[in-house]
């Protein structure tokens, strides 16, 4: 079993002990990112849904949507991660919010 697969259980594992964990419901949605993007989509959107409050979901997710050609939902997602960024009044988060979406508007 390679590394990838190995980490994938370690998290599970950790996730059915802890399942509300943002932190390891993120890492198992990453270590899924090149893998299988549409169980990583499926991972954050449940992420989003239990904890809003976890600000690296939103980018993730959105860059995730972009490269699905779901433009319009990646969007919507960063419209929230911004209005949550800015209600943590996390400014690095925000500002690679509003870069992002700033791109998409300059492709428009």
């Amino acid at each position: 079993m390679d590394n990838r697969q190995n980490r994938i259980r370690f998290l599970e594992k950790s996730l059915d002990k802890n399942p509300d964990e943002p932190f390891t419901n993120y890492a198992l949605a990453m270590e899924y990112k090149s893998l299988d993007p549409g169980r990583s989509i499926d991972l954050l959107s449940a992420l989003l849904e239990k904890a809003p409050e976890y600000l690296p979901t939103y980018y993730t997710l959105a860059q995730l949507l972009l490269d699905s050609d779901q433009v319009e939902k990646a969007k919507a997602i960063l419209g929230s991660g911004r209005s949550h960024a800015m209600n943590q009044q996390d400014h690095k988060t925000l500002s690679e919010i509003n870069d992002l979406l700033s791109n998409l508007e300059f492709e428009d």
